[in-house]
C-alpha cells in the first residue's frame, strides 16, 4: 500500500479489515473506529483514488461515518472513522481504535511482496 500526494495505491487479497486498516492508518494519520470482533477479508485493488474512496471501498460506503477536523498547517483534514459491521449482525460490546493519529510509515519503508 502507497499513499502519495494524497492518492492511494494498494494491491489487497485476502486479508483481515482491521489489518488493512492499521496499514492505512500508518500511512494516512487516520484513526479508525471498528468493532473489535468484526473484521472480514478484504480483497480490493486500488490505483490512484482518493483517501475517502479508497476508505469507502475498503470499509464498505453505507458503513461509515467521517470526522475531519484542522490540521498543523490549518486545512481540513480527515481524522476519524467510525467503521460499522457489514453484516446484519448485534452490535459488539467492545471497539477497537487503530491509529495514533499521525503518519508513521512513509513510502521509503514501505514492503512490496510479490
Amino acid at each position: 500500500m502507497q499513499i502519495k500526494d494524497g492518492r492511494v495505491n494498494a494491491a489487497v487479497r485476502s486479508a483481515p479489515l482491521q489489518r488493512v486498516l492499521e496499514e492505512l492508518a500508518a500511512r494516512s494519520g487516520v484513526v479508525f473506529q471498528v468493532q473489535s470482533q468484526d473484521n472480514p477479508l478484504v480483497s480490493i485493488t486500488l490505483q490512484e483514488v482518493s483517501l475517502q474512496e479508497a476508505i469507502q471501498r475498503i470499509a464498505s460506503a453505507d458503513d461509515l461515518i467521517f470526522y475531519h477536523g484542522r490540521d498543523s498547517s490549518g486545512q481540513s483534514a480527515m481524522q476519524l472513522v467510525k467503521v460499522y459491521p457489514r453484516a446484519d449482525v448485534p452490535l459488539q460490546p467492545s471497539i477497537r481504535y487503530i491509529g495514533s493519529g499521525v503518519i508513521t510509515k512513509t513510502g521509503e519503508n514501505s514492503e512490496e511482496n510479490p
